[in-house]
């Protein structure tokens, strides 16, 4: 019994915000220690009473709790119960609304450059894990240099989202136009690198088109993953990546030969240049803060890839790039540090790991705050548009090009985010998120209640329209409706 406890307590503890495989274990095996003396005091209790408990716990178990209850259910790593009953029977969420936006309203067209401008030279470049509320406010950038020229001189988004919490689902959406579940995913890799990836699927992706268009195309990756054939962000012409296995290669392997090749940059012709840099990234020590807290540690890596973007924007202050050059900086996601009871990233769809910067600065661009709730989903029609490239039906994404120009503007499209069987969207300030393991559904209000600290998914007035948006949306776009990906890594 005292190694049944001890095994117990240590499982409520130990990584209490993920892998549920392995509490699943641990909890078996502690029911196999304490179970020989449960069934001692069991056979001391009448026979009346034993069949009783037996027939109440089986009648609890098969009858479906509220959704209120399924979440508290869910609070404690070590409790299978739930999980089980959430897999076997317990019913998905419904809403009985009408959608809260048109999922198949079409997008506006988009507005070709002005044909007497100089061939422009986008470069696109994503850091990993990089919060919005890290650097959103001026006191955060004190010492963040380059982000706050950004700020200073550039368009910054202040409610972009993810469309995902994991690297792999946030930069294949960004690259396809196309929200996680509308592309086809499948094992590829050898060894270590071997998960999930949109290798096969047969989506048009944003390098390739930009090169029908006549547009160079040069990526510097930082993950294997990034490679074009992992079909992540394909279809690069030039392509290097300084990334063996599942390392995450540092700025100063991906930063300056990004720059030589800007210093490169043919005169006469249009080109996209993309770069993915991992810092910052678990566990955070590539920062001149080395020990510390986490988040301190953290903050230090953002600064340690402000230091890289500093060398950027004097490369495109030069006279050779000076008025050609675009330059898109945002993250593949956020990163928490005990929200929602949560550390790092990929476990849930809440803002500390979807809000992400995104920010405009150079050709074309005049300085503003945007508050339109853009994604990562609008890039691919927003980059492809700057070229006077067609952006392909098949984009879920609408271009931001009608925000950067000031002009009024609305987003037809609704805004997703996907993730180990989880589903958000965002209509205005209003959001829900849908989770199909654990067949439990929450709705937060944004402006009241930023933190998501107040679940409103009692109030069917709210929740009903939002749901209903988001089931519409996963009907009209997802490769296979009846089956929500899974997407763990």
């Amino acid at each position: 019994m005292p190694l049944a406890l001890a095994t117990h307590a240590a499982n409520l503890s130990i990584l209490s915000d993920d892998y549920f495989e392995v509490h699943a274990a641990v909890a078996l095996g502690t029911a196999l220690l304490v179970g020989p003396a449960l069934a001692r005091l069991g056979q001391a209790a009448p026979r009346r009473g034993r069949v009783f408990a037996g027939a109440a716990a089986v009648a609890l178990a098969l009858v479906a709790p509220p959704n209120d209850v399924r979440r508290l259910l869910f609070g404690s790593p070590g409790v299978v119960a739930p999980w089980v009953a959430a897999a076997a029977w317990w019913p998905e969420p419904t809403f009985d609304a009408a959608p809260a936006v048109d999922v198949r309203a079409p997008h506006p067209d988009a507005r070709a450059p002005h044909p007497d401008a100089p061939p422009p030279v986008v470069v696109l470049v994503t850091i990993d894990a990089v919060r919005a509320d890290a650097i959103d406010a001026p006191d955060e950038r004190a010492d963040l240099p380059a982000f706050e020229r950004l700020y200073r001189e550039g368009a910054a988004f202040t409610q972009a989202r993810s469309p995902g919490s994991q690297t792999a689902v946030s930069l294949a959406a960004l690259f396809s136009g196309r929200s996680f579940s509308a592309l086809r995913w499948a094992p590829y890799g050898v060894g270590n690198t071997r998960f999930l990836y949109p290798a096969a699927d047969p989506a048009p992706r944003l390098a390739g088109l930009l090169a029908e268009a006549g547009v160079f195309t040069s990526k510097v990756g930082a993950l294997t993953f990034l490679r074009n054939d992992f079909g992540v962000a394909p279809g690069f012409a030039d392509e290097l990546i300084v990334a063996t296995g599942r390392t995450h290669a540092p700025a100063t392997k991906v930063v300056p030969p990004l720059l030589e090749r800007l210093r490169a940059a043919p005169a006469g012709r249009p080109g996209f240049y993309f770069a993915h840099l991992t810092e910052p990234h678990a566990p955070y020590d590539r920062g001149r803060l080395k020990v510390g807290p986490a988040r301190a540690c953290y903050l230090s890596e953002i600064a340690e890839a402000d230091r890289w973007l500093e060398q950027l924007l004097q490369v495109l202050d030069t006279p050779a790039l000076r008025g050609r050059a675009l330059l898109i900086v945002t993250a593949d996601h956020g990163e928490a540090f005990g929200e929602h009871g949560t550390t790092e990233h990929s476990k849930t769809l809440y803002e500390e790991l979807v809000r992400v910067p995104l920010l405009f600065w150079g050709r074309g661009i005049t300085p503003r705050r945007v508050d339109a709730a853009a994604g990562l989903i609008d890039l691919a029609p927003t980059i492809l548009e700057t070229f006077g490239a067609p952006v392909p039906a098949e984009m879920d994404g609408q271009s931001l090009w009608p925000w950067l120009r000031g002009e009024a503007a609305r987003f037809t499209r609704p805004l997703v985010a996907e993730g180990r069987q989880r589903r958000a969207l965002w209509v205005g300030e209003h959001k829900v998120i849908v989770d199909h393991r654990r067949r439990i559904v929450e709705a937060y209000d944004l402006a009241a209640d930023p933190g998501e600290r107040h679940d409103l998914s009692g109030d069917a007035a709210f929740t009903a329209p939002l749901g209903a948006a988001l089931r519409e949306d996963f009907a009209a776009r997802a490769a296979a409706p009846d089956a929500p990906m899974v997407y763990r890594n």
